[in-house]
């Protein structure tokens, strides 16, 4: 009797003896068909991200009035008007357009380096706003995500 090929394709191969496809791997980061040294090393640094925001939401305001108090001193610290690095990003944007409108900008000025260096304040300034806007998001949204969490694990609501 003739031996029967069976092609990978075949519907007489179950999928769970398949190899897995490079679009499977891809779905997966690649973590299906790399090394284990480098799986484990890839679940340590998960491990180690997953337990710092752990850190990072425990220090979160659970309750919706907290969250409000929170959101008021970054939104106007030290009772100022707007969010701590707004302000200057504004005023330095300014500068810097005002330079680029009216100055002669040749290369190696003086008013170039002036301007890369107000340009590179406001970019500061700015990815700092970004950074306490986003915070600022955190801690509005960590009321919401707690009662989610103790809704799902079938314990009773935080009121709001």
């Amino acid at each position: 009797m003739p031996k029967e090929r069976v092609c990978a394709n075949s519907e007489t191969v179950s999928a769970d003896i398949r190899p897995v496809s490079e679009q499977e791997n891809r779905n997966v980061n690649g973590n299906a068909l790399c090394c284990d040294k480098v799986f484990a090393d890839e679940q340590e640094k998960v491990t180690a991200l997953r337990d710092r925001q752990t850190r990072f939401l425990a220090t979160l305001p659970a309750e919706p009035q907290a969250a409000l108090d929170a959101s008021f001193s970054i939104l106007n610290p030290d009772f100022g008007d707007y969010i701590e690095g707004f302000e200057e990003a504004l005023h330095l944007s300014q500068v810097l357009a005002s330079v680029i409108k009216w100055g002669d900008l040749e290369e190696d000025s003086r008013e170039l380096e002036a301007a890369e260096f107000v340009s590179q304040q406001v970019a500061d300034h700015l990815h700092r706003t970004r950074s306490q806007l986003d915070y600022l998001s955190h801690i509005l949204g960590n009321p919401r995500r707690l009662e989610r969490e103790v809704n799902s694990n079938g314990r009773a609501t935080i009121s709001s």
